[in-house]
């Protein structure tokens, strides 16, 4: 999740923010599909295993990357493209028969942040023109992976949500989005 705040086009990524936004769309998310009747893996759980399994987290990295969902710190050679062999060695490890790949994006703007900027842009056109507050929103993007069959099932996009940070509401919003996913 990657969430950016600040006065546009001047936006930039807020990494406690992304972080915690991150989190609450993972909680929401497995509510959404533990409510359709899928087992889900505890998130923490399977960050840990990541972290401690090297061959499994390679795995992990290339799988997202044959997705390209690749972080922006990933060297050059990775790209998107390649193959999805990994999902199998992913889903094994994991005991899961299903994987799903979710990545996210939004922007938040603060009162205060809009409070400032309508000041500085009332000193700059002095008073002829007034601020208007972009948006805040969140997105939230999924990849469903069959590791059987090495590709995806599906590909479903939130679109822009409101920025919601309790992942029970968030759940509901998403639910509402998801509804292509089937029950269980």
């Amino acid at each position: 999740m990657v969430i950016k705040t600040g006065v546009p086009p001047f936006t930039s990524p807020d990494t406690d923010l992304s972080n915690e936004l991150g989190a609450v769309v993972q909680q929401a998310l497995s509510g959404v599909m533990v409510y359709r009747g899928y087992k889900v893996l505890a998130p923490l759980d399977v960050e840990e295993r990541l972290g401690k399994d090297r061959g499994l987290s390679e795995a992990f990295m290339e799988l997202a990357l044959a997705e390209g969902i690749a972080p922006a710190d990933s060297p050059p050679d990775h790209s998107s493209g390649r193959s999805m062999k990994s999902a199998k060695t992913v889903a094994s490890a994991l005991g899961a028969d299903l994987l799903v790949l979710a990545y996210g994006d939004g922007e938040y703007h603060s009162t205060g942040e809009s409070i400032l900027q309508g000041i500085f842009t009332g000193i700059i056109t002095k008073g002829k023109q007034q601020y208007r507050e972009p948006p805040s929103y969140l997105s939230a993007h999924m990849i469903f992976v069959d590791p059987n069959l090495e590709r995806p099932l599906a590909r479903l996009s939130s679109g822009n949500m409101p920025f919601i940070k309790d992942p029970v509401r968030l759940a509901r919003v998403l639910d509402g989005r998801t509804k292509r996913i089937p029950t269980r």
